[in-house]
């Protein structure tokens, strides 16, 4: 019986196939300059858009083969964990799709299904994004800062990681109505409320400091993708200038981002290697 992870590696095997497939050898034959909307049509238009997830499949392919060389070892994380890991992120273009209604606007692989906005380049970011940052930075931010915790939170694990992911869309979506606000206040509002989340859930002084790194860190690592052209914010107001600049409302949202990936793979079961034996 396929099993879901199974089901991941055919998806990314097939996605594989069909971003290498060479325009100007194979789809080029293809091409019409007299658009229709015929199935053959709408199919070489996914051919073509395929295209664009080269550069985002290189990285997802080295962390498909570390997870699996991870799985066979048995090795400084749980199998499990890092499969329901990976899996769990292809909802979160849901949440994506929240924080994108007014925010920025998507070029490249464009979807959009009811209100919500995104990109089929998402899915595989998020996951890498999910893997690094609740999977792999906790232990190293602890071996840095240490254990040290401002207040012991009572919750379990499932519980932390449920209310974790419903609060980090509370929060995305908070982001849309902040975005209408001035931008001090706007700011002030998402960084309370990602600060008040990671108080109740979490409270380690390393998840706080890998928050913060991560809150300055994920919005400087758009703008490659920004300056590839796969999405733009609609009203940029710091760093850098012109068209690739950054809304200051995105820091606040990887906080809390940061809170949700470290909550689900203490769910998952990924554990520190230093404190396995």
């Amino acid at each position: 019986m396929l099993s879901l992870w199974g089901l991941l590696k055919v998806i990314l095997l097939v996605t594989n196939a069909v971003a290498i497939l060479n325009r100007k050898r194979f789809l080029k034959r293809f091409e019409s300059d007299v658009p229709d909307l015929s199935l053959r049509h709408q199919i070489l238009n996914f051919l073509l858009a395929a295209q664009y997830l080269r550069a985002p499949l290189i990285p997802v392919n080295i962390l498909g083969c570390v997870i699996e060389s991870r799985c066979r070892e048995q090795r400084g994380f749980s199998c499990r964990a890092l499969r329901v890991l990976v899996a769990a992120v292809a909802a979160r273009p849901v949440v994506d799709g929240l924080h994108n209604q007014v925010l920025l606007e998507y070029t490249v692989l464009p979807v959009e299904v009811l209100d919500l906005k995104t990109s089929l380049l998402i899915p595989p970011l998020l996951a890498i994004t999910y893997v690094v940052i609740g999977g792999l930075l906790p232990a190293e931010s602890r071996r840095i800062v240490g254990d040290g915790v401002v207040r012991d939170v009572a919750l379990g694990d499932r519980a932390r990681a449920i209310v974790a992911v419903l609060s980090t869309a509370a929060i995305i979506r908070l982001s849309v109505f902040a975005a209408t606000l001035p931008q001090a206040t706007a700011l002030g509002l998402l960084v309370a409320a990602a600060l008040a989340q990671w108080l109740a859930l979490d409270a380690s002084i390393a998840s706080l400091a890998l928050a913060l790194v991560v809150a300055v860190a994920g919005p400087v690592a758009e703008i490659p993708f920004m300056t590839a052209g796969c999405w733009h914010y609609l009203a940029p107001d710091y760093f850098p200038a012109g068209p690739v600049g950054l809304s200051s409302l995105t820091g606040p949202c990887y906080f809390a981002v940061t809170t949700d990936a470290i909550a689900l793979a203490r769910w998952f079961g990924v554990k520190d290697p230093r404190r396995t034996s």
